[in-house]
């Protein structure tokens, strides 16, 4: 993934990026600790302390992994009908296109598809399907743009 990558090839800049939307990432799906582990690295990164990178990253990728292997199970058990899937409330949505948009404005396509696909295992409100579909095909077309302004409307 783009922290992996970015950290290996010694990239602060992007490395501080991408830790800071794994931040918010997991702070949307609940994981605390994962959260609070990217919000110490993205300190690091902002000190330019490759010391501290280079000892914490490798625990922050395990626990990412972790997560990610059981959430992969989650969502691989979709509720097929839509009516079984809970309705998202409007704080959770509003919170997942905050986190859509940090990955976004943060050119990390990857981490706003897989919030965007978490995003289809809930019921939307009605009057917020159309808007979804709309942030599906811009995120599937890197309309970065227009996914920024699509978002900052809301």
């Amino acid at each position: 993934g783009k922290i992996k990558d970015t950290w290996r090839a010694g990239n602060i800049k992007d490395y501080t990026v991408a830790v800071h939307a794994l931040k918010s990432s997991a702070r949307l799906i609940g994981a605390t600790d994962l959260s609070k582990m990217a919000a110490e690295l993205e300190d690091c990164g902002d000190r330019k302390d490759t010391e501290a990178i280079n000892k914490g990253t490798p625990a922050l990728l395990d626990k990412y992994s972790y997560y990610f292997d059981r959430l992969t199970a989650i969502f691989d058990k979709t509720a097929e009908n839509e009516n079984e899937r809970e309705l998202i409330d409007r704080a959770a949505l509003s919170e997942a296109y905050g986190a859509i948009k940090e990955s976004v404005d943060a050119f990390d396509f990857n981490t706003a598809d897989e919030l965007v696909n978490m995003l289809k295992e809930y019921r939307l409100p009605p009057d917020e399907t159309d808007r979804y579909g709309r942030i599906c095909g811009m995120i599937t077309r890197l309309e970065r743009d227009a996914i920024l302004e699509e978002l900052n409307n809301g």
